[in-house]
């Protein structure tokens, strides 16, 4: 083997590396990045070889990467989505038709699927969605490779497969969530996140159900109800054969009752309120944004936090509750703050959903009403496994 041809293969071996390797890394645009140092390592491998097929899916590739990581305006929108998943087609019919290609064999054409469905993939935002959906075509190269009589080209599938497995595995697991130094604003729900109200909700919803003749419920029921609110957590715990007329008579029982008894059994979680002390000193901005009747929320505030939060929102007439974004849009609003600076803290879905609706980042309670697992199904990435570990998310104010 000559020199030339030893640095050509050294060449695929790092082109090799970068593709499989890729995928352990976190964000999306460091995936795309070594995506791109890799596809322009195989064209300069593929060129050399005079594989000129390989080499111009490998060019598609890395205009693809410079296009899906760049911030520019233009080059968001998701006609791009069609354009590469249109150009591998073309390609191949313009390789077929200067004879560069032969389709005689059927399994000539599973590049152009697997390659259609990298485009696709690789638009997607959140990694783990990214992985899960590039994944589905690495099997149409190792058949392809396979049935071609490329070992290389095999080996190099069967390591991407695994590559991408274990990545989701691994950022499935507990990470340890890194400092958000860009945020001026923390918006924190109220049940299950600031305060553990389980027990004054568990035991109002049942009074209710009593009064109005029905059974009642479980506390687990409860927990699992809680978080849309109290008017769907009460509907939930009837029975499904109730009217509407039965349903607002039993609301008319539960509000006044759960304006008088929210804070019979109610507390912090324990260092809840010296964190938010600590973040509050540091400069930054806080708030509550809670599905709770709001005269409520500002009651337990009041109680418990009293001057720590810069604006209390809660249910009221004229606001959509979460996942609405009204509220988080009002509070962006008073606060004078940019979406981008700030941050919800919940623990539920309704809070993840709130928080993306509104187009602000998440951050999961694990010590509230729902289990870690619901955290993890929900893909959010920053997961908190107690009330201490807030304050070291937020050092400081980034001026």
């Amino acid at each position: 083997m000559t020199l030339t041809q030893i640095v050509i293969q050294a060449i695929g071996v790092v082109a090799m590396v970068l593709t499989i390797g890729c995928y352990q890394l976190k964000k999306r645009k460091n995936i795309l990045l070594a995506q791109y140092f890799g596809n322009t390592l195989w064209c300069v491998h593929y060129f050399f070889l005079a594989a000129y097929p390989a080499l111009v899916m490998n060019a598609l590739n890395v205009v693809r990467g410079i296009i899906y990581a760049s911030d520019k305006r233009w080059a968001k929108s998701n006609l791009w989505i069609a354009v590469f998943c249109a150009l591998p087609v073309a390609a191949e019919i313009i390789l077929l038709r200067f004879g560069l290609v032969d389709f005689d064999q059927w399994y000539s054409y599973l590049p152009i699927i697997g390659t259609i469905i990298a485009a696709v993939a690789l638009r997607l935002k959140d990694e783990n969605v990214l992985r899960i959906v590039y994944i589905t075509s690495v099997p149409f190269w190792i058949v392809y490779n396979a049935l071609a009589g490329s070992l290389p080209g095999t080996i190099s599938a069967v390591f991407t497969l695994v590559s991408i497995s274990v990545a989701l595995v691994r950022y499935r697991k507990k990470r340890k969530a890194e400092p958000m130094t860009d945020k001026k604003l923390v918006i924190f729900d109220m049940d299950g996140t600031i305060l553990d109200t389980l027990e004054d909700l568990y035991l109002c919803v049942n009074y209710t159900l009593k009064k109005c003749g029905y059974k009642p419920v479980n506390k687990e029921t409860v927990k699992k109800y809680t978080g849309k609110g109290v008017a769907f957590l009460l509907k939930s715990c009837m029975p499904s054969s109730a009217s509407d007329d039965e349903f607002n008579k039993a609301f008319s029982i539960f509000k006044p009752y759960y304006e008088a008894h929210c804070n019979d059994h109610t507390a912090p979680y324990g260092g809840v309120v010296d964190c938010i002390k600590e973040i509050k000193a540091r400069g930054y901005k806080t708030a509550v944004l809670s599905n709770k009747i709001e005269s409520a929320v500002k009651d337990l505030c009041a109680v418990y936090f009293n001057g720590l939060f810069d604006a209390v929102i809660g249910y009221r007439d004229g606001l959509r509750p979460k996942p609405y974004p009204d509220g988080i849009e009002s509070v962006l609003t008073e606060l004078s703050v940019a979406r981008s600076e700030a941050v919800l803290i919940g623990d539920s879905e309704i809070d993840i959903e709130t928080g993306r609706n509104a187009g602000i980042d998440v951050i999961g309670a694990e010590w509230g009403f729902r289990s870690r697992k619901t955290l993890v199904d929900m893909r959010v990435e920053t997961i908190l496994s107690k009330p201490a570990e807030i304050s070291s998310l937020f050092p400081y104010v980034k001026q």
